[in-house]
């Protein structure tokens, strides 16, 4: 089988299980038809005994191979039975309550054959295991499909790798099952799907998480008929007769852990060790996090050691035996739930601290011995361990908050943060809550700290080694926020240990945090003291927080412009000091300003644009109407002498456009966070829905491709708002000639996977109706599909040898009277249009613009103007010579430049 030009198969075989449920089944099945190309794809469905008519509803589709099961064979068998019957390269593997979604099985495929390495891959999901859910905010199954073509734009960046991915949907290579075999079928509901991931990984396979592809899961559909308990206890005892250890457990991310690591830069090269790592799931996680990051573990489980070897340097062995390890080694030292389970905690923290590099930091979960349901239980005679939880059988120490404190204080750490994770508490138990508040009172306690730590289930402990960083944060202690001479001394040597030890900003607040009440006159006073000694890279993220706490410190505000006008970021320094009252403005200020204005319009002879557009891909973009947009403002531009890069979404992040003065967004699909380094435009050309009003206050200038939304938003935002239609390059449709044939009809657009209002509407038809565009299949007859895509530089011909040509807009942009670019084009090219209604177009274009309302009417229309040629080509000319005179990319050009100049004459 060739592959295509993503670099994978054509084929995949997509594997369903189902047991009852149908409803659930038909809509899992009519999503795949729906979001993947039937070419792509065969369908098989195993029916594990199902009694409510799903075996009659499968055997009457088209294109499903099917096995009908006579009772419940469970998941590992079923599976085993597709992939018996399969075909393809690629094998699918998915509940009944998935709904897939668009570019669901493309993106995962990309990332699929991105390396040879790679064995498996897994979606992202709104109900799912192994850290694979998700939030979300959507409401019903139209605004999920949204939201996951939001989600769904491949990009590599994205993609994660795991030890294990959720069985609810996942694709394995061919030549994986080749070389391991099928599923362990000892599993009957559950583990079959961690214990094949294990076995890939200890054969050298990647399993990958890709987050570009979101897909729905009802969850619990599948197998809603099978006791849980029972089943779950069964496979778990089959788990560990083959693994020697607890699957689920030992695959755990400690996100909660890692939530507490100090900021760091995405490329640092940071050293971590994971005491009890099992499986080194939170180590693997680390890795996605910190690419350069060097994982290192220590387990007790061999088993487990093995598969985590995969990734990292883990050696089987007990921390409180002797460990070799270089000293001063390793940024983080972790214990998740560890101490807990050691005979002598204390002497182990001791221990392991010559391991840690000067700044480094332990960071540890330790279950409260105190929470109210341990007490509760204990006052009532019963101290009964569990499998897992406060009470663990395995557990030999237990903690409270001060025992807590106290081990790190005596084993030497310094700078120790507890924070607190909590767990649901039903409205019955307060009372226990409250009662126990009530004996503290005995000892006359704190009783709102000890009603906290009744709650408290676990607590995540962050310390650090003791050395020149605690000696750092008592010198901030020390500061005086007066003058620099009164606090000399102390400066020189904070500003000493932070360059010896690379404190970064980060860390610098976070002291400043623990150490003073008055941050922002020490933040403005180091960061004085910092310039002096050209440490600037450490002022402007320090000047930044310090607005957080008071937004209007007017020493901040000059401070931070002062020192952004001296690194060259003009537009920010402008923005900080003209934040400053009226009243604080003094004879220095103002001249500052003047001095930036003037260098900054000086330093400005031809701009450097940047124009973001919403195209997935360089490798799809051609495809898409705004990355035509961008050429065409690109070509004016650059006929002006501005320099311009086009920039697809997966880029727009990437620091490319750092030397650009301008951002230009072409708003359709995605969202832009403005960079206040650029003059940043929004140019709202489409999905007007989509768009915020807070999303628009973060720009310069907004202008909008509708008269009547301009003018409705303009009261609403806070930023200049303005009219601009889209528009046309003469040049791209006026000086080409016809195709040889004739088309009567002629619609160019992509379905995008909805029955289009005006496609729906001319059929049936007596003409000659000739479609191209994406995901018509399924929707009109393929009679009428002539192609997916008609290049850019040959719509012109095609525009200009139909008699008709069908235009149809959005319902958002119908109703918010957003002109589609095609009606621009089209009429450069003298086609004659029929479209939908749309609000503003006749005061655009006059009353004689055809326009329909009905089905009927449409067809009314097009019998009357095709038997009237003269003048159909006379409105086309009249229509042409409105565009070309008054909607170009050559006028909108110059509109943007005026804009611009605009902007920083008044800046």
């Amino acid at each position: 089988m060739e592959r295509n030009s993503n670099g994978f198969t054509n084929k995949t075989s997509i594997i369903m299980l189902c047991h009852n449920n149908l409803s659930y089944t038909i809509q899992s099945i009519e999503s795949i038809r729906r979001f993947t190309d039937s070419e792509n794809y065969e369908l098989i469905v195993i029916d594990n005994g199902s009694t409510d008519g799903t075996r009659d509803w499968v055997s009457k589709q088209d294109n499903i191979i099917a096995v009908f099961n006579e009772k419940n064979e469970g998941i590992a068998k079923g599976y085993n039975q597709g992939i018996d019957l399969s075909s393809g390269e690629n094998i699918a593997f998915i509940n009944n309550d998935i709904v897939v979604t668009e570019n669901w099985l493309d993106n995962m495929l990309t990332c699929l054959y991105s390396s040879i390495e790679v064995g498996a891959v897994g979606p992202i999901s709104n109900h799912a295991d192994y850290g694979q859910s998700i939030a979300v905010n959507y409401q019903n199954l139209d605004q999920m499909i949204s939201f996951a073509r939001l989600n769904n734009v491949s990009d590599s960046n994205r993609w994660e790798q795991r030890i294990n991915l959720f069985g609810f949907c996942f694709i394995i290579k061919r030549q994986v099952l080749n070389k391991l075999g099928v599923f362990d079928e000892i599993y009957s509901f559950g583990l079959e799907d961690i214990d094949y991931c294990f076995r890939m990984k200890l054969a050298g396979y990647q399993l990958m998480l890709c987050k570009d592809v979101f897909v729905h899961h009802y969850g619990g559909v599948t197998y809603k008929a099978v006791d849980q308990n029972n089943v779950a206890a069964e496979n778990n005892i089959r788990f560990r007769g083959k693994w020697g250890f607890d699957g689920r457990y030992s695959s755990y991310i400690r996100t909660d852990l890692l939530s507490i690591m100090d900021a760091h830069d995405p490329n640092e090269p940071i050293r971590i060790l994971e005491v009890g790592c099992a499986c080194g799931a939170t180590l693997l996680d680390i890795k996605n996090r910190y690419k350069n990051a060097e994982l290192y573990g220590i387990e007790l489980n061999e088993s487990a050691t093995r598969i985590a070897s995969t990734f990292a340097r883990v050696t089987a062995e007990n921390v409180e035996h002797e460990i070799n390890y270089e000293e001063g080694f390793f940024d983080y030292i972790l214990f998740p739930d560890v101490l807990e389970h050691l005979y002598d905690p204390w002497t182990v923290l001791k221990k392991l601290k010559k391991y840690l590099k000067a700044n480094g930091r332990i960071l540890a979960s330790i279950p409260n011995v105190m929470h109210y349901t341990v007490l509760r239980n204990t006052i009532l005679g019963k101290w009964e361990y569990e499998d897992r939880g406060l009470m663990d059988r395995t557990h030999i120490r237990f903690f409270t908050l001060r025992e807590i404190q106290k081990m790190f204080d005596e084993a030497g750490y310094v700078g120790t943060k507890i924070h607190t994770k909590n767990i649901f508490i039903p409205e019955e138990d307060e009372k226990w809550i409250q009662g126990l508040t009530q004996l503290s009172l005995l000892n006359h306690s704190d009783t709102t700290n000890m009603d906290l730590q009744y709650r408290v289930y676990q607590y995540l402990v962050k310390s650090y080694k003791n050395n020149e960083i605690s000696e750092l944060v008592e010198l901030i202690k020390q500061l005086e926020p007066e003058t620099l001479e009164s606090n000399e001394q102390i400066l020189n040597k904070i500003s000493d240990i932070i360059r010896k030890n690379n404190v970064q900003p980060e860390k610098i607040v976070t002291f400043i945090e623990g150490s003073s009440k008055d941050q922002v006159s020490v933040i403005n006073l180091l960061a004085v003291d910092f310039y002096n000694k050209d440490m600037i890279e450490l002022i402007i993220p320090l000047l930044s927080h310090a607005l957080t706490i008071d937004g209007q410190h007017k020493d901040t505000l000059v401070n931070l412009g002062f020192v952004l006008y001296e690194v060259g970021e003009y537009k920010l320094a402008l923005k900080y000091l003209q934040q400053i009252v009226d009243a604080e403005l003094d004879e220095e200020v103002t001249q500052l300003i003047f001095n930036i204005k003037e260098k900054w319009i000086s330093s400005i002879k031809k701009y450097r644009i940047s124009i973001k557009i919403a195209a997935d891909s360089r490798r799809s973009m051609h495809a898409w109407g705004d990355y035509h947009m961008a050429l065409g403002l690109q070509k004016y531009f650059e006929r002006l002498g501005h320099q311009v890069m086009i920039q697809v979404y997966p880029e727009w992040y990437n620091g490319e456009d750092y030397e650009c003065d301008i951002v230009i967004v072409l708003r359709g699909l995605h969202a832009y966070n403005p960079n206040n380094r650029h003059i940043n435009i929004m140019w709202s050309i489409s999905h007007p829905d989509l768009v915020s009003l807070e999303e628009m206050n973060q720009y310069d200038h907004i202008f909008v491709a509708s008269d009547y939304w301009a003018e409705h938003i303009k009261p609403l935002v806070s930023v200049p708002v303005e009219s601009m239609l889209q528009c046309t390059d003469p040049e791209l449709f006026t000086q080409q000639e016809p195709l040889d044939t004739n088309i009567q009809l002629l619609f160019v657009g992509n379905s995008r996977y909805v029955y289009r209002k005006i496609i729906r509407d001319v059929l049936p038809t007596e003409y000659d109706l000739q479609v191209y565009g994406n995901g018509w299949e399924g929707f009109i007859d393929r009679k009428y599909i002539k192609g997916n895509y008609i290049p850019n530089h040959e719509l012109s011909k095609y525009y200009r040898s139909c008699d008709i040509l069908l235009n149809d807009h959005w319902d958002d942009m119908r109703e918010k009277g957003f002109l589609s670019n095609r009606i621009f084009d089209a009429l450069a090219a003298e086609a004659f249009i029929v479209t939908d209604k749309v609000r503003g177009l006749e005061e655009v274009f006059g009353n004689e613009i055809v326009t329909y309302s009905t089905p009927e009417e449409l067809k009314t229309l097009l019998r009357y103007y095709m038997e009237n040629k003269e003048l159909r080509e006379e409105l086309s000319k009249k229509y042409s010579r409105i565009v070309r005179d008054q909607h170009t990319y050559l006028q909108r050009v110059e509109k943007f430049i005026d804009t611009f100049d605009q902007i920083l004459s008044i800046m």
